[in-house]
């Protein structure tokens, strides 16, 4: 061998060397590049089910707010419904106070009509005792008066028999 053959081989190991290191820096690379893409293949999943839970919480607070509006809205009109109960039982009320007023009156009105007969029986009453006094008072002026008549008529047969007897 030759000193060209041998710095020929020796060039051509060195080129060989850089060759095989140039390999593995390259094999290297590629390792380091899967195992990039591999973390973020592993990133996207995370992310991937971070926006799948995001995605679900948010249809949950969808769902709780149309409870939530549905609620206010069962309790809205509920409220209605108490209000126009509120209104029925006050207009109930006023009806019935109304109802008692006039109850109160026309027990008043009752009253005074009952005084007022009270005071018509307790005339009618004098008025009889009256009428029974005025009769008895005639009875008696009729009796005198009978009595006066049978007096007289007695005296009168009394001057009839003595004008007779003479």
């Amino acid at each position: 061998m030759n000193i060209v053959e041998n710095r020929m081989n020796t060039v051509n190991y060195r080129i060989n060397t850089v060759n095989y290191r140039m390999n593995r820096v390259k094999y290297r690379m590629n390792t380091v590049n899967y195992r990039m893409n591999t973390v973020e293949n592993r990133m996207n999943t995370v992310n991937y089910r971070m926006n799948r839970v995001k995605y679900r919480m948010n249809r949950v607070k969808y769902r709780m707010n149309r409870v939530k509006y549905r609620m206010n809205t069962v309790n809205y009109r509920m409220n209605t419904v108490e209000n126009r109960m509120n209104t029925v039982n006050y207009r109930m009320n006023t009806v019935e106070n109304r109802m008692n007023r006039v109850n109160y009156r026309m027990n008043r009105v009752k009253y005074r009509m009952n005084r007022v007969k009270y005071r018509m029986n307790r005339v009618k009453y004098r008025m009889n005792t009256v009428n029974y006094r005025m009769n008895t008072v005639e009875n008696r002026m009729n009796t005198v008066n009978y009595r006066m008549n049978t007096v007289e008529n007695r005296m009168n047969t009394v001057n009839y028999r003595m004008n007779t007897v003479e």
